[in-house]
């Protein structure tokens, strides 16, 4: 990685993972589970073996009544029935010090079986999907174009544009006020004008990234909550900048995003952009 730096990878076991996630049968019994299942995966001898299942929280109870309960025994008594410890990696990181040093292959994903395609284009996971390219191409658009007003305007005022970007966490998750932490940020003499433009660039920045949510491409039809999010996070990108730039993007991104549309319904992301910017000078907020 960039700078020296490396990251911990922990690879599941698919076959356990896809059965404690999606097999109904299998998960009706912990005990059985455990020693049908898992117990196997163990060979016999004085080496110590590590098995990591991944699963979702929302296929407990949720997609499923009682597996919950399935999980909350299997963990706390049919794991340890077995004489299996139970571990989490965390506790691992900590246990473990010396690390095989590998590649991970870029452009893949667990849940696409064509790299990453599924995120911008079609794809045999999602069928109908013509209309993430043209929407991906306007939203890029926005985003570079957000990138180049952010980086010119805080020109002079900013050391790090990229790293002050990254740490606006620490004024989105409510600790801090903007203001203040900008003045933090910087020595440089700034206005209460300039302060609220900064802010707004800030604001259209952290936009940028939401409009990118991998659930508002992961599906097949324009006509969801999650692409219609990405949408409106996209034009309120563009919203926040047009109310002190010298430009609109919206004529500029119209014609991609008007062949942006639903396979199942009349609608298009031209739509649906311009249905929120009417909101948004109406004086209405992203929600």
């Amino acid at each position: 990685m960039p700078g020296h730096k490396s990251i911990q990878v922990f690879f599941y076991h698919s076959g356990l993972s896809a059965r404690v996630s999606f097999d109904p049968h299998a998960t009706m019994n912990a005990d059985a589970f455990a020693r049908n299942f898992v117990k196997p995966e163990f060979t016999a001898g004085e080496a110590s073996q590590w098995l990591m299942i991944a699963t979702d929280g929302e296929l407990y109870g949720h997609h499923q009544i009682f597996r919950d309960k399935f999980l909350s025994y299997l963990l706390d008594g049919s794991i340890s029935a077995q004489h299996i410890e139970t571990v989490y990696p965390g506790l691992q990181l900590t246990q473990q010090k010396v690390f095989p040093v590998i590649k991970v292959r870029d452009n893949t994903s667990w849940s696409c079986h064509h790299g990453v395609l599924r995120w911008s284009s079609v794809c045999a996971c999602t069928p109908n999907s013509d209309w993430k390219k043209p929407l991906r191409e306007a939203l890029e658009r926005i985003s570079d174009e957000v990138d180049k007003l952010f980086v010119a305007s805080c020109n002079g005022i900013l050391e790090n544009v990229w790293e002050a970007r990254d740490r606006y966490i620490e004024v989105f998750s409510g600790d801090q006020k903007f203001a203040d932490w900008v003045r933090k940020m910087s020595d440089a003499q700034m206005t209460d004008e300039k302060i609220k433009q900064l802010d707004q660039l800030f604001q259209a920045e952290l936009d940028c990234q939401r409009m990118f949510t991998s659930c508002g491409w992961f599906f097949d039809d324009l006509d969801r909550i999650e692409p219609r999010n990405a949408v409106l996070y996209g034009a309120h990108a563009v919203w926040l900048t047009r109310q002190f730039a010298a430009f609109d993007l919206s004529a500029e991104v119209s014609p991609l995003l008007e062949k942006s549309k639903s396979w199942r319904i009349n609608l298009s992301a031209l739509d649906i952009f311009n249905e929120v910017m009417l909101r948004f000078e109406q004086g209405q907020k992203p929600s």
